[in-house]
């Protein structure tokens, strides 16, 4: 004897099915339109946003320079004046960005160390000095044997990472004899 319920719910999850993958085509067939039509419009507008965006850049570029603007014959591609704005322009960025990146540098600096105090110090010494050690390994490679100099940078790669693991082996020794220190010290509380 059947079940006129599972009939009925057999019979509605196959209308389900039907109808979701029919709005799924519609969907898919929606997407690309859309797709197509954006492409075709950025593709058309492309030009127009070139020419508005040059100019900006352009007017920009005078006006961090404090130089007169350039007249519509100028403001080509070839232009020297606006490969010169252009450079102002990249340059003023250029200081800019240095300058935030030197703040959160010392603003990094700072706060590890106020965390770490001497492991910090300790650490950032040696690291100083394989910087120092690298470009001097650097400047005394010979220019023309491209690869012994890369074999050069390789050799200060591989002593760089192994002295790495040694300062984070070093300071996982000392926060496990602290932890000891720590251990001992409540128990004989």
């Amino acid at each position: 004897m059947s079940n006129p319920i599972n009939e009925q719910i057999a019979t509605d999850f196959q209308k389900v099915k039907v109808e979701g993958k029919t709005r799924a085509i519609r969907i898919r067939d929606i997407i690309r339109n859309a797709a197509s039509q954006t492409f075709v419009e950025l593709k058309e507008g492309s030009g127009t946003l070139g020419a508005i965006a040059q100019d900006t850049l352009s007017t920009t570029a005078v006006g961090l320079s404090d130089s007169p603007p350039p007249s519509e014959a100028e403001t080509g591609a070839s232009s020297p004046n606006l490969k010169t704005s252009l450079a102002v322009l990249f340059t003023v960025i250029k200081d800019r960005l240095v300058a935030q990146l030197r703040d959160q540098i010392a603003s990094v600096d700072g706060k590890l160390t106020e965390r770490y105090s001497d492991r910090y110090e300790t650490v950032k010494q040696r690291v100083g000095k394989a910087v120092i050690w690298y470009k001097g390994a650097i400047a005394t490679a010979k220019p023309p044997a491209s690869d012994s100099l890369q074999q050069k940078q390789a050799e200060v790669e591989i002593k760089l990472g192994e002295a790495g693991s040694a300062i984070a082996k070093k300071e996982q020794q000392i926060k496990q004899q602290l932890r000891e220190l720590l251990q001992t010290a409540a128990a004989k509380l």
